[in-house]
């Protein structure tokens, strides 16, 4: 089972498009080009962390909470072992990653699965979006 455990949230931030929908929830966001916060939509994209909890209504500007570092639930993308090193997919799901010289980013490491894990299923990672690395 999933677990969370002490984080450091990043106040202030606020969402730029709809995060009401729970399938939100649990998935890499990251800074967009107007101050506000938005679902990481590429490999490539550095997120800030992850969203906590959807906002009350579909409007944009509503505040989130965002974990940036500590241990919080995350959605996988596909099987995810215990150990394994992560970033986000292309739909903000925790993806692996190898370090490497690429264009992809580390943020965390998976700490807990609940047996086998497909895509959507979560599972408990460490992550630490302030000093991201450079992944294959």
């Amino acid at each position: 089972m999933a677990y969370e455990g002490i984080q450091q949230c990043i106040p202030g931030l606020v969402s730029g498009a709809d995060l009401s929908a729970a399938s939100a929830q649990y998935k890499f966001v990251k800074l967009s080009a107007d101050k506000t916060v938005v679902l990481c939509a590429a490999l490539t994209d550095i997120p800030i962390g992850v969203l906590q909890a959807p906002t009350p209504t579909a409007a944009t500007g509503q505040a989130v909470t965002v974990c940036g570092f500590g241990v919080t639930k995350i959605q996988a993308d596909a099987s995810l072992t215990y150990g394994q090193l992560i970033g986000t997919s292309a739909d903000g799901q925790a993806d692996a990653k190898t370090p490497g010289a690429g264009t992809e980013f580390v943020v965390g490491q998976v700490i807990a699965v609940a047996g086998g894990t497909t895509a959507g299923n979560y599972i408990t990672a460490f992550i630490n979006c302030a000093n991201p690395g450079v992944a294959a």
